[in-house]
């Protein structure tokens, strides 16, 4: 069956889901069947209802399977990332992320990312670099700078 028949329960998840009802959300997405079931619109779909319910294990298992078929997509490195950040794992977030640094090393929402999860780590030195890095790259990372508070510690050592 063609993934255009499912779509309604796509859009009915995604309803849910902005209703903060992710039971249903994810209901409706099981009424897909068959190889549709795993397509990347509907395993997005699941990410992020799981993402914001905060199941962390179910959105790292969706995060995965994005990454790993779109190795060069920024957006699922970055959630997949931030998947191994909010199950406690922020180490393991750097080393996803240093796995990558080939790709995205000069990207600044990759450096903004990694700085912070060394800030968060009590890294400050490595922190206050990429985000040094960060700022001569795109400036309107400041703001966002500014209003973490994960990045407390980086902007008293300035």
């Amino acid at each position: 069956m063609e993934l255009r028949l499912h779509l309604p329960y796509i859009s009915c998840s995604n309803g849910y889901r902005e209703l903060r009802m992710f039971d249903e959300s994810i209901l409706e997405l099981e009424e897909i069947d068959g190889e549709n079931r795993w397509h990347p619109l509907v395993v997005e779909a699941r990410y992020n209802t799981y993402r914001d319910a905060k199941e962390w294990t179910h959105a790292m298992i969706m995060a995965k399977l994005k990454h790993e078929s779109k190795p060069n997509s920024l957006e699922w490195l970055l959630n997949y990332a931030d998947g191994h950040h909010q199950m406690g794992d922020t180490k393991k977030a750097i080393a996803c992320l240093k796995d990558a640094e080939g790709w995205f090393g000069e990207h600044p929402e990759y450096l903004f990312r990694l700085g912070k999860y060394h800030a968060i780590l009590g890294n400050v030195e490595e922190a206050k670099n990429l985000v040094r890095r960060v700022f001569k790259i795109d400036g309107s990372f400041k703001a966002e700078f500014l209003d973490d508070s994960a990045f407390d510690s980086v902007w008293e050592s300035f």
